[in-house]
Parts: C-alpha cells; structure tokens; sequence
C-alpha cells in the first residue's frame, strides 16, 4: 500500500472512586455471566502490538488474566478497499464485542481510517494468553492494545466523534458515575511524519505511545483515578498539531 501518512492513535483509561454509588461486590453482568472480581483497577497490558492485516496478535500478558476481570482492547487500521471493522479474540475463548467504533477518511481521501474499543468479561484464562485483532476490510497494518482490569461488570455508555480542529476530543454523552472506568481512543489522521508526541487532558497517565507513521498506527494507553463524577471528557494535544482525528470513548460499570 501506498503510504499516505499515519493517524496517530492515543488510548486512556479514566477510573473514577471515591462516593461511588454503584455496587460492585458480587455483581453480575448484564449477560449472567461471572460477575467482576476486585475494585475497578488496571491489572496488565500486553503493551501496544502490530502486524500486517488482516490479523495482529499481542505479546502474552505476563499472567494469566483473572476469572471475572474485563480485557479491554483499543484497536485501529486502514483500509483502500472497505470499512475496516475489526474484531479480536483470545487464547481462551472469551467472547469480545465491539463498544465503541468510529471511522473517517483519510488525510488525502483515498481511504478510511478506524478506531474501535472492545471488550470481553474473561470466563476463560489460560497461560499464555494472548490478544488477535482482525480485519477482513484492512488493506495496511493493525494495532492494537490490550489491558485486563478488575472490578468491570459492563458497558455503561459510549460515544465517538471526528474532526479537523487542532485538538482531538471526545465526551461521553451523559453523566459517568463514579467508580466507573472511562477509556478513550484517539487516531491522529493527519498530518504525516514522526510525531514527538501526544498528550491527553490533565490527570490521565500514557502507558504506551507509537510515534511512527509508515501505515497509520500509532498507540497509547494509561489509567487514572478520579474523584468526582460527571460528564468525562479527553482532549489531545499533538506535536505536529493535529488537522484530522478521529476517537471514541466508552465507560465501564
């Protein structure tokens, strides 16, 4: 594929605590499944992976992930072709969905980018667990990154949004309690080049960060504790200055 230049994608995790009013001692999912174990709290990230399409597989999670933590995955590709849509499955089985996802056109129109959060309650583990995103659509690389946390029993609310200001942001449409977990995920599309960085709002803590720009992957992760509850937003800050992104946000209860 012909590079046109790379998004930049910035992944944060925002937990709010403290007067929280949700409960979540021996809470079950929506679904019936095992319900979260712990506090709301990052465990461990596979740190930030990628490979050509359609499939990109992480590195191992140091240990295997607790029956009743949440895997979430932050994931972004491209393609010339179709909708990139992608999914992800693991090692053991866990069955993710698709919370959050939002694509747009490229930076000289020739193809869409996306940014997509999954997720999956974990059910199953096994040594040796590893993350696969794929796509049939994509025509370039897939990235991805995938973090266990604990205390996660389901999808409260989601949101997306695109843009061409000189700073990326996203909130979520209405009040997140607190206790909750709010990740968001920004791709930078344009402009190209080696990016020396980018920073989210206030509070939030980068684990990961891809600067590169050989075919549209780049990535970040961080987690956060909070104390107050509201609407929750993250707003990025670019070096270059952003003129296209797009980015999604989703809060977990």
């Amino acid at each position: 594929m012909t590079s046109v230049g790379k998004p930049r994608l910035v992944v944060w995790c925002l937990v709010a605590s403290a007067c929280g009013h949700i409960d979540f001692d021996n809470a079950a999912t929506d679904s019936g499944e095992t319900g979260p174990v712990g506090p709301v709290a990052f465990v461990q990230s596979t740190g930030l992976f990628h490979h050509s399409a359609p499939d990109a597989t992480s590195p191992q999670l140091a240990t295997s992930p607790e029956i009743g933590h949440r895997i979430v995955v932050s994931a972004w590709s491209f393609s010339k072709a179709a909708i990139p849509d992608l999914t992800a499955t693991d090692t053991a089985g866990n069955t993710y969905t698709v919370d959050a996802q939002v694509n747009f056109t490229d930076d000289v129109g020739t193809g869409l980018v996306v940014v997509t959060i999954l997720s999956a309650p974990v059910v199953a583990t096994v040594a040796g667990f590893d993350v696969t995103v794929h796509s049939a659509g994509s025509t370039g690389a897939i990235d991805g990154v995938a973090c266990e946390f604990s205390g996660l029993a389901a999808v409260d609310q989601s949101n997306t949004s695109t843009g061409t200001t000189p700073s990326a942001s996203v909130s979520t449409a209405q009040v997140v309690a607190a206790g909750e977990l709010v990740v968001s995920a920004v791709n930078i599309a344009s402009p190209g080049g080696e990016y020396t960085s980018i920073t989210p709002a206030p509070g939030y803590s980068p684990r990961a960060f891809e600067p590169d720009n050989e075919s549209y992957e780049v990535g970040e992760a961080a987690d956060l504790v909070v104390t107050a509850s509201g609407v929750k937003s993250d707003t990025w800050i670019s070096d270059p200055t952003a003129v296209r992104w797009l980015a999604a946000i989703v809060a977990y209860r």
